[in-house]
């Protein structure tokens, strides 16, 4: 087995133009109505890792948007292969559920052909492409803590009765959240620059339908935060399965609550980057499934799922889910995984909508319950009950067969 690994990683600014459509937070419902953009508070990113063990690469873009939709992660595998000869599947294509990014899921119209969205597909191609230039030998080295920062927003009174919670509940808590902040250190032999990647699980929602001006959130804070610590050149945000989790900030409306967090986020991985211990045997593989399942209420469309699983080393693997898992699901997987660390992160490839529990389908709400004045092919509510456990289960699959 490999040692020592390669490692690349490189940033494209993908900030829009203020008057483009903003994602999430309608202003009207019927018809879809989004928010058009005023400003930039802070600038979005493509943000890219690339890694080799001389035989295999494996690539990861995370950009600052909400999610990404099929036909655009499509199109950005196949500029990828083209630039780099690789297989488009090499590169995952991931987000950090910003809501408060440009609409590229198409929920108010648009399509991939719209001029933004077509710079959005080039900057992460950019950046992928660049990351895979910039790999130089490297250690990887991984540690987590679980500071208490997020709360799940599904509640269910001893009725039966759901009730949606927009801000933490104080206590007890609602529901199951994975609290671990994991950070992993990529360090070059050459001691020339250090990166880091944060992997938490929490949906951005601190600023919401008021906010008109473009901003990366908490992620972009958290990476702000983490980045101006000494000896960190390069970071990036891997968001987790947060569908049904919150920060404790969430709905407030308030930037100095998404500074609050992201500097507590960041606080956090600082901790965590203090107690790194190396990779155990770094070896990359990778094992991928792929489906097309029912579609919950349209005969007329089909649900495409893909699940990428990386192993990096004989004590750490990385599993790509797409839409929005629910938290008990992740949970599930890690505890299955034969791997003594699973990272499991959401919005990846092409959205899906959320991915409840079977059990949540029995209380509906936010999340489950079915949405009338969604397009049905980019459905919130798509997948039947019992397609998370499936997912679950098919990646428990992809690790056994890596190990």
């Amino acid at each position: 087995m490999c040692s020592v690994l390669q490692a690349g990683m490189a940033q494209i600014d993908i900030t829009p133009p203020p008057g483009t459509t903003m994602g999430a937070f309608p202003v009207s419902h019927k018809p879809m109505q989004g928010r058009v953009a005023e400003g930039v508070r802070d600038p979005l990113w493509a943000r890219a890792l690339a890694l080799s063990d001389g035989t295999r690469v494996h690539v990861v873009c995370v950009a600052d948007v909400l999610a990404l939709q099929w036909p655009d992660v499509d199109l950005i595998r196949q500029e990828f292969s083209t630039a780099t000869g690789m297989p488009g599947e090499a590169l995952v294509v991931s987000a950090t559920h910003n809501h408060n990014g440009p609409d590229c899921t198409y929920m108010f119209g648009g399509s991939p052909d719209d001029p933004y969205v077509c710079e959005l597909r080039r900057g992460i191609v950019e950046a992928a492409v660049s990351a895979c230039k910039a790999m130089v030998p490297a250690e990887l080295s991984v540690a987590a803590v679980s500071p208490g920062l997020s709360f799940n927003r599904r509640s269910i009174a001893p009725n039966g009765e759901f009730r949606q919670l927009g801000q933490a509940p104080g206590t007890p808590p609602s529901g199951p959240v994975d609290p671990r902040v994991t950070v992993l250190r990529i360090a070059p032999l050459s001691g020339a620059w250090c990166g880091g990647i944060i992997h938490f699980a929490a949906h951005p929602v601190i600023l919401t339908t008021p906010n008109r001006l473009f901003t990366a959130e908490y992620p972009g804070a958290s990476i702000r935060h983490f980045g101006a610590t000494d000896g960190i050149d390069a970071a990036l945000f891997l968001q987790g399965a947060c569908g049904d989790t919150h920060p404790h900030q969430a709905i407030t409306n308030d930037v100095a609550r998404v500074e609050e967090m992201g500097q507590s986020l960041a606080d956090a991985a600082r901790d965590a980057w203090t107690q790194v211990v190396p990779l155990r045997e770094p070896a990359l593989a990778t094992e991928r499934w792929s489906a097309e399942l029912p579609h919950r209420y349209s005969e007329d469309h089909r649900v495409r799922v893909e699940i990428t699983a990386w192993r990096l080393s004989d004590d750490m693997a990385v599993v790509f889910w797409q839409g929005e898992p629910f938290t008990e699901l992740s949970l599930a997987l890690q505890w299955r995984s034969p791997f003594a660390r699973t990272l499991v992160v959401g919005y990846s490839l092409g959205w899906i909508g959320y991915v409840p529990t079977r059990n949540a389908y029995e209380f509906g709400g936010y999340g489950v319950s079915l949405y009338d004045n969604d397009p049905p092919e980019y459905s919130r509510t798509s997948v039947a009950p019992g397609t998370g456990e499936c997912l679950v289960d098919r990646a428990e699959q992809l690790l056994l067969s890596l190990r």
